[in-house]
């Protein structure tokens, strides 16, 4: 695999596989698809179709119950959960009866003050609307009690739910989970709200209106984003499917929110879902407005939908300050406690907390600090217990399974692999903290995946100047819709010239970019959003930059043109990450071999011993640069840039060798606390230091000392 240094960060190539032919080619074969069925299926411009929804366990018993109030007009509660999946289900459900003449009441908890799923609210509205039967939406395979006592009032209960079941099921009409473990044939990753399309589909299907359900596909498809599913296989194709309906029309009340955020509904795409329609819906359901996002959903006329699409902008500004403000909390929490962070999981918890704020919280100091993250705050409803939300993060990819070895500290919990909420009393939050660091140091294998490892930053393929066209970018989109498990192709791109460069946005936090490269065709257009700190060094370059970017199609006012979507660049750099002649790198030696002596590292490397061994001027170098660089709180450093500015230099490889083993000494003599995150990146926090410190009393230090063993084999000389 090739590795390229961009602004000091080591990228890495996906594959070692070498493919002479166009990007999308290059692409494909990085992501190993070779099987030729499978990348036809892949690029096919139609949409391939979804699977049978009576595939799904309890199907053709919830047609069956719901058949018969349908045709006879009867009331039906639909009740759903309070973020953008849930809502979306719920309306798809709510719809599709409205279409049909039933009347419907829906049902969806405040976050604030009733929890996720069903609670005796759900009991007390199917008796007031006389329902004649109660539909879930991505809720309810965990509230065995309450379904149990609506069912035993004569009100038959069918379940939608796609999260993970308990050890037993509710004993009700019908339970439609894909993730049920006795369900086979279905992609398990489906979202609440594909789940109650399947079920619409079914009763249409049933009702001889086979085309009815379909009305509910961009709901369906922004539900499945919004959610984080993978979009591969059928969610990439129902997403897919969505997306073409919500182009020609995105009803009255996403369009309103389209033309709230300046968003032209031709031009969607699921990064859009996911960036800026999404977490609008979302905020109504974290400040607890959860019903203006639905009434927003359900919207009859553009006059009804405006005003709403308005609220849900200031609701969505509002949750973000509150954030913001949570954010500098663990800030400063983790600058008076930096011993935290010496753990494999971060547990915060603030009594000031909006409860509502606490999945995004833990879902951005899970990517900043690259590991899993509980976010906690005081239940609104009932003193002396604490509501929670959680993020997969780092390596730990399932978060369900870490926290299920903690389930007997819990009131209760559930969700699935990526994120999962929970109730804990507070006398047992420091408690369920030392248990989950305890499971994940016992068995840390048991709750990583393929897709949680930060190893390094990585590119699918190097492109080259003359390849920058509109066609290219064209060919490239052949594999939207990106999103999880089908991320959007990123690119190393060497020897671009800076033409042209200005700030955009309301506060100039994003840049807009000319380049020039060899061979291209004209200019070539770019944007990097966040970037705008970055305008004074880039005003300064003069000499030759190194991009990583995404190309995409710029789509304004009938014309289309080639974009870059630029993640990562700096000057063109020579040295790169150079693999050792004999096989083995000197860091893959050390975390493998730790009986190896530094001399037999350095033998295999082809180094000498002082190579190897960081000197007095580097230890002290360092220690000053970083406690002039880390803030209180720590930061993520870049070990590129920290080696940039290393004294006593000698061949790249060695350096990042000492610089690593340098970092380890400071750990092990207190004076900093550290976590790696990446190949290039880790996380730091300096400590106070109250006595002398004697760098060469450390365990580090001594194995790269340690004397030779005359009794073992010279078998590297």
């Amino acid at each position: 695999m090739s590795q390229v240094v961009v602004n000091g960060r080591l990228w890495t190539s996906r594959s070692d596989t070498i493919v002479d032919g166009p990007p999308l080619e290059r692409v494909l074969a990085a992501r190993s698809y070779t099987d030729p069925a499978a990348v036809r299926a892949l690029l096919s411009p139609v949409p391939g179709p979804l699977s049978d929804p009576f595939l799904l366990l309890d199907m053709q018993r919830a047609v069956d119950t719901l058949l018969i109030p349908i045709r006879l007009r009867e009331s039906i509660v639909v009740h759903g959960d309070y973020d953008a999946d849930g809502l979306t289900a719920t309306a798809i459900l709510t719809l599709f009866l409205r279409r049909l003449g039933v009347p419907v009441t829906t049902l969806i908890p405040n976050r604030l003050d009733e929890g996720y799923g069903l609670s005796e609210r759900a009991l007390e509205t199917a008796l007031e609307a006389r329902a004649a039967a109660l539909i879930t939406c991505d809720c309810g395979v965990r509230d065995l009690e309450i379904v149990a006592r609506i069912e035993a009032l004569g009100i038959p209960v069918v379940i939608t739910d796609h999260h993970l079941p308990g050890p037993e099921l509710p004993v009700c009409h019908a339970v439609i989970n894909p993730q049920r473990q006795d369900q086979q044939g279905v992609q398990r990753e489906l979202s609440g709200a594909a789940v109650a399309l399947k079920l619409t589909w079914a009763l249409a299907v049933a009702l001889g209106q086979d085309e009815l359900w379909k009305l509910g596909l961009g709901y369906a498809a922004l539900g499945t984003v919004a959610d984080q599913m993978p979009l591969v296989d059928e969610n990439r194709d129902l997403v897919r499917l969505g997306l073409e309906q919500l182009r020609k029309n995105p009803g009255y009340g996403l369009g309103a929110l389209l033309q709230q955020t300046r968003s032209n509904p031709e031009e969607l795409v699921a990064r859009d879902l996911a960036w800026t329609i999404a977490p609008r819906i979302n905020a109504a359901g974290r400040l607890g407005r959860q019903q203006r996002a639905l009434d927003l959903l359900l919207a009859k006329s553009e006059t009804e939908a405006l005003p709403i699409a308005a609220e849900l902008e200031a609701i969505n500004a509002e949750r973000r300050q509150l954030e913001q403000e949570a954010r500098a909390t663990v800030e400063q929490g983790l600058a008076a406690r930096p011993e935290q962070l010496a753990d494999p999981l971060l547990v915060v918890a603030d009594p000031g907390w909006h409860v509502g704020i606490l999945g995004l919280l833990a879902a951005r100091l899970a990517d900043a600090y690259a590991c899993p993250v509980l976010a906690l705050a005081p239940d609104p409803e009932i003193p002396g217990r604490w509501r929670g939300s959680g993020r997969a993060g780092g390596k730990v990819s399932d978060l369900h399974a870490l926290v299920a070895t903690a389930a007997d500290l819990l009131l209760e919990f559930g969700g699935h692999a990526g994120a999962i909420g929970l109730l804990v009393a507070d006398d047992r939050i420091d408690a369920l903290r030392q248990r989950l660091v305890d499971s994940l140091s016992a068995a840390p294998g048991g709750f990583l995946g393929d897709e949680s490892s930060a190893e390094s930053h990585i590119f699918d393929s190097s492109l080259y100047a003359d390849e920058l066209t509109l066609e290219t970018a064209e060919e490239i989109e052949r594999l939207e819709p990106y999103g999880r498990s089908n991320d959007e192709p990123l690119f190393h791109l060497s020897g671009l010239y800076l033409t042209e460069l200005q700030t955009m946005g309301r506060e100039n936090q994003h840049l807009r970019l000319e380049f020039f490269g060899e061979g291209a065709e004209g200019r070539i257009e770019a944007v990097w959003f966040g970037a705008g700190a970055e305008l004074e060094r880039l005003t300064a370059s003069t000499g030759s930059l190194d991009l990583i970017a995404t190309v995409g199609v710029n789509r304004f006012r009938g014309i289309n043109k080639l974009q870059l979507n630029v993640k990562d660049l700096g000057p063109t750099v020579d040295r790169m990450s150079p693999a050792v002649s004999a096989g083995l790198d000197p860091e893959d030696c050390w975390q493998s071999f730790p009986d190896w002596r530094t001399e037999e590292i350095a033998a295999v490397a082809g180094l000498n011993e002082a190579d190897l061994l960081p000197t007095r001027e580097q230890l002290a170098a360092l220690y000053l640069l970083l406690r002039d660089r880390l803030p209180p709180h720590g930061a993520a450093l870049d070990l590129e840039r920290l080696l940039d500015e290393l004294p006593d230099r000698s061949t790249p490889v060695a350096d990042r060798f000492r610089l690593r083993r340098i970092l380890d000494i400071y750990h092990e003599a207190g004076l900093i606390v550290r976590r790696p995150t990446a190949s290039t990146r880790l996380i730091a926090v300096m400590l106070p230091v109250t006595k002398r410190v004697d760098l060469y009393a450390t365990a580090t230090w001594a194995r790269l000392t340690a004397a030779p063993d005359p009794d073992k084999g010279r078998e590297f000389e």
